[in-house]
Parts: structure tokens; C-alpha cells; sequence
């Protein structure tokens, strides 16, 4: 079975026309999950291959952002964004942007997306690049930058739920305010967010984060 396939992309910053790695959906395959979500693999990563790279300047954002963005991304924001990529090459220049990449690869290029899209001022795409990045360091062992990551994403997840309409996107939104707020040992913020979403969402249908929320408010 084959695993890859490529997407061509125009980098929005250098106008770049490039190739990028995808995964077949056929060949993700999720063994288990994590209390928070988090997915585990059997196989491929798919983590490491959800994040668009420009291989000339970086410039990395989720493929159904990269197009977008073009129209975004002008004048001092540009210039900006610019000398992020400028800083990020000299730092982390050796990135793996093939088929063969690893958690390191994979953190490297969600530390460039974060402080992209801090300047684009989107925080529920930080609330995700955060969140796949503590995951990414957990996968490492490295647990204070996975709780330190996750800090980040709870910001962003709050920020996202002060506007949220979507009802899927506040349930998630409530279920990551709760669970984050767990993990970093903070009891009665857990309980707050996670008796919301239950007492909203219980009898809504089968929704995978009321059905986890309820674990893991027992374990609290």
C-alpha cells in the first residue's frame, strides 16, 4: 500500500512552487488514544505530515490555510513574518521535509508555525499547533516542554471560546479548558470547565468529547 502522495503548493511569501508530502488516509492508522486525545499511531505519524513547509524561506501553516493567506500576508505583517523565516533558517536549517521525518522534525516545524500564526493573530490555529506540539514532546519524554506547550494551548483555547458559535468548536473548546487545566494540576478549573460541557452537552448526542470528559472528570 502506498503511503504518500504530493500536493503541489505556491509559498505565499517567496512564491515558491513546491512539492509536499502527504499521507494516504488508508495508511493512518490510529492503535489507541491518549486521556487528552491524543492519537497514537501504528505506523505513520500523520502528526509530522499535517504542516505545510515551503522548502526555500519555511514558511509553514496548515495546507487548507497556505492558499489563503496569500491575500493576508502584506506590507509590515510580510516584513515580519519574513524575519521569523530569516531567523528560523539559520536555526533550524536542517529540517527533514521528505517522507522520513522525525518528532524532531515535526517539532521544529510547529515552533516556526506557532510564531507564524501568533503574527496572523489566529488563536484557534494556535490552540492546535500548541496542542500537537505537546504531544509531539511527550512523545519525546520531555514533559516540562509538553506542559509548557500545553499552557500555550490553553490560552488559545480560551481565546477561541470567548467567541465560539460552533457548537462541535465549543464542546472541544470546554473539553481542552478542562483536560489542560488537569494536567497542569489546576482541580477546581478542570471541574469547572469539564461540569460545563456536561451539563450543556450530556444528552447531545454521542459526542467523543463528553464521552471523555466523563472519564476523566472521575479520575479528578
Amino acid at each position: 500500500m502506498k503511503e504518500f502522495w504530493f500536493k503541489t503548493f505556491k509559498c505565499p511569501i517567496c512564491k515558491t512552487l513546491f512539492e509536499a508530502p502527504m499521507v494516504f488516509s488508508e495508511a493512518i492508522k490510529i492503535k489507541k488514544r491518549d486521556d487528552d486525545l491524543r492519537p497514537v499511531y501504528q505506523g505513520i505519524n500523520a502528526i509530522y505530515y499535517g504542516l505545510i513547509t515551503c522548502p526555500n524561506c519555511l514558511f509553514t501553516a496548515f495546507e487548507h490555510d497556505y492558499d489563503g493567506l496569500s491575500k493576508e500576508i502584506a506590507g509590515d505583517l510580510k516584513d515580519k513574518i519574513e524575519k521569523v523565516l530569516e531567523r528560523a533558517k539559520v536555526q533550524y536549517g536542517d529540517i527533514n521535509l521528505g517522507t522520513d521525518r522525525t518528532a524532531e522534525d515535526a517539532v521544529m516545524l510547529h515552533v516556526i508555525a506557532a510564531a507564524i500564526y501568533t503574527l496572523l493573530n489566529k488563536p484557534n490555529r494556535l490552540a492546535e499547533i500548541y496542542l500537537r506540539l505537546a504531544w509531539l514532546y511527550r512523545e519525546q519524554g520531555n514533559k516540562k516542554k509538553e506542559l509548557h506547550a500545553l499552557g500555550r494551548a490553553l490560552v488559545n483555547f480560551n481565546r477561541v471560546y470567548d467567541t465560539a458559535e460552533d457548537y462541535e468548536q465549543i464542546q472541544r473548546c470546554l473539553f481542552y479548558m478542562g483536560e489542560i487545566n488537569r494536567k497542569l494540576g489546576k482541580r477546581d478549573e478542570a471541574v469547572k470547565y469539564f461540569s460545563i460541557l456536561l451539563s450543556k452537552y450530556r444528552s447531545g448526542g454521542n459526542s467523543i468529547y463528553v464521552r471523555t470528559a466523563q472519564l476523566n472528570r472521575r479520575e479528578i
